[in-house]
């Protein structure tokens, strides 16, 4: 019996140890921590692959960007190619774990369109592929750029340099104008009134009073170094500056002489020249402009360069009485005082085969002074639309106040200069 009794025991042991699970999760547990460790070494390499993918294809995006601009500025492929790859480099610094990342150039450039397509690869040393005999990881990848291919243009700032160009810029400059001028005057005429030894003009320069005028000067100075500092547009637009008040003409012939444009645009300053033909003609100004112009073209060429005439005024102009139109019978004078006649700009659109542009620096009512009741007073509501046939479509902007006069034109001259803005 106790044999018997011997043996149902250790058959109970055996029982119980066939279902005591502790035993069994320890060895499941030994036999797996091998390939999960490796699973989860594999995931982190295959974080770090992803990361240093997208950081190769960010640097080749750049680097194709930045030799596209190259080429069309210079169409010397090599050259492109040398910027590029540097472009390319740099934005791989310390990332040690990518090696023999290299970049290629091929001119895809068809039709209207300047392109480039990059190729590029890069190898990436792993930390845990080793345990599946994956050492390295390749990349490689593609990317490409187009510009619009650059139109040479030709732009023509015609900039009314009158009187009426002399309003402060700003309610701050027009409250500050008149505390300080006998007539509590927001007007900088430059001649003094009745009894003053100053002009209104002179006490604006010496108290830093902000003009219509130089708001324009201004703006025409940072478009002309937002061009400077890119290498497509510097090397396709020039420009010429043309001041007028009765008649005054450009200050140089076309250039990207950027300094020298900048000092012309200095050199304006409100007409100094009573003239009895008049104090403001546009019709001289612009006829003249288009017959010293001549005819553009397509831009493909320097010699056919496209013509953007910008036109910078209030629209109101005083003529000598011998050249009045039928519909401005308002005199002052020996002067006719009317708006603008926008057959004018049909001239130079004829002549010119140009776009023309207007910023009409709108005209502030004058209701308390007699003279601005007898002659603008009474055209004053047609001098806008008169402006805006004067313009191209899409080319016609309106500013009162500094600012707005300064949006105005840095938008105009965007949308003129788009055709060079970089597509990827």
């Amino acid at each position: 019996m106790s044999e018997i009794r011997k043996v149902t025991q250790l058959l109970k042991r055996f029982r119980g140890l066939a279902h005591d699970r502790r035993g069994s999760i320890a060895i499941i547990f030994g036999l797996t921590l091998i390939p999960m460790a490796t699973l989860a070494g594999v995931a982190v390499d295959y974080a770090n692959v992803s990361r240093l993918n997208d950081r190769l294809k960010a640097a080749a995006d750049a680097a194709v960007l930045s030799a596209v601009r190259d080429y069309a500025s210079t169409s010397n492929l090599s050259m492109a190619q040398k910027k590029g790859t540097d472009v390319f480099n740099s934005g791989l610094k310390k990332t040690a774990a990518l090696q023999d990342a290299t970049i290629n150039f091929k001119d895809t450039s068809s039709g209207a369109n300047v392109s480039l397509t990059a190729t590029y690869s890069g190898t990436v040393k792993t930390w845990f592929g080793g345990f599946i005999r994956v050492d390295k990881v390749p990349l490689s990848g593609s990317a490409n750029a187009s510009y619009a291919k650059p139109r040479y243009k030709t732009f023509y700032f015609v900039i009314n340099a009158s009187e009426s160009m002399g309003i402060a810029a700003t309610q701050a400059d027009i409250d500050k104008l008149k505390a300080l001028t006998p007539g509590s005057c927001a007007l900088a005429c430059h001649v003094p009134e009745s009894g003053a030894t100053k002009s209104n003009q002179q006490i604006a320069r010496e108290n830093n009073v902000t003009l219509r005028l130089d708001v324009i000067k201004t703006t025409i100075k940072d478009i002309l170094t937002q061009v400077a500092a890119d290498p497509v547009s510097s090397a396709y637009f020039k420009f010429v500056i043309y001041p007028f008040a009765y008649y005054r003409g450009a200050l140089g012939g076309p250039s990207s002489d950027f300094s020298a444009l900048k000092s012309q645009v200095d050199a304006i300053d409100l007409s100094h020249t009573q003239n009895p033909e008049g104090f403001t003609d546009h019709k001289k100004a612009l006829q003249n402009l288009a017959d010293t112009i001549g005819v553009g073209g397509d831009g493909s060429t320097a010699a056919k360069a496209q013509n953007f005439i910008f036109l910078m005024t209030d629209g109101v102009e005083d003529v000598a009485n011998a050249d009045k139109r039928a519909d401005t019978p308002y005199s002052f004078g020996p002067i006719n005082v009317g708006y603008m006649d926008y057959t004018d700009c049909d001239y130079v659109r004829t002549k010119t085969q140009g776009t023309v542009g207007v910023v009409y620096t709108t005209y502030i009512p004058l209701p308390d002074s007699a003279t601005y009741n007898a002659t603008v007073g009474q055209f004053a509501s047609s001098i806008k639309p008169a402006l805006q046939q004067c313009a191209a479509a899409n080319y016609y902007y309106e500013g009162t106040d500094g600012d707005q006069i300064a949006t105005a034109m840095k938008t105009m001259f965007s949308q003129a200069a788009a055709s060079v803005r970089l597509t990827q």
